[in-house]
């Protein structure tokens, strides 16, 4: 695993999201923030403590912008950004974080996204050929499939809109 140094806008970045997190949840801690980019995709939970249980909350749309601004700022010429940000806050409110570059995303029961979204992170984000995970560039090798409407089904497109 390669590790990557963070510049001073980077660790601002973290610790903004931290104290949002903190000032919105502050009866609710611990809390956890997981959240997965890639292309135009994004997938995220964010989980905090209610009466002793776990409980899946909405991710501000501010909280989204903070993230969207730190992949940017974390990115490197040749190593790309991170994929997946992970930030847990404890019960006593000190925050820890990790940004992969490289682990397969659990996208959950809807799937991942296709190539597309993989091809338009490295437009982005450029990664030289030996930073692309082998997961990743199993996704890139796959053919594109373009949906072909069989002949039975236009047929019944015609027939259930002809008399519309």
């Amino acid at each position: 695993m390669e590790l990557m140094t963070s510049s001073i806008r980077d660790t601002d970045l973290t610790e903004e999201i931290a104290d949002l997190i903190r000032e919105t949840y502050s009866e609710n801690l611990p809390v956890t923030l997981r959240v997965s980019k890639i292309g135009d995709r994004t997938s995220g939970v964010l989980r905090v403590t209610e009466d002793g249980r776990e409980r899946a909350r909405t991710i501000s749309s501010h909280v989204f912008g903070l993230l969207s601004e730190s992949k940017r700022t974390m990115a490197r010429p040749g190593s790309g950004t991170w994929i997946t940000f992970e930030m847990e806050i404890t019960s006593d409110g000190r925050a820890a974080t990790r940004c992969d570059y490289g682990a397969p995303i659990l996208w959950g029961p809807t799937g991942g996204p296709g190539a597309d979204a993989y091809r338009l992170e490295l437009e982005r984000y450029p990664r030289d050929p030996d930073r692309i995970p082998a997961w990743w560039q199993n996704i890139l090798d796959e053919p594109s499939v373009a949906w072909v409407p069989s002949r039975e089904w236009l047929d019944e497109m015609d027939a259930r809109f002809a008399g519309a």
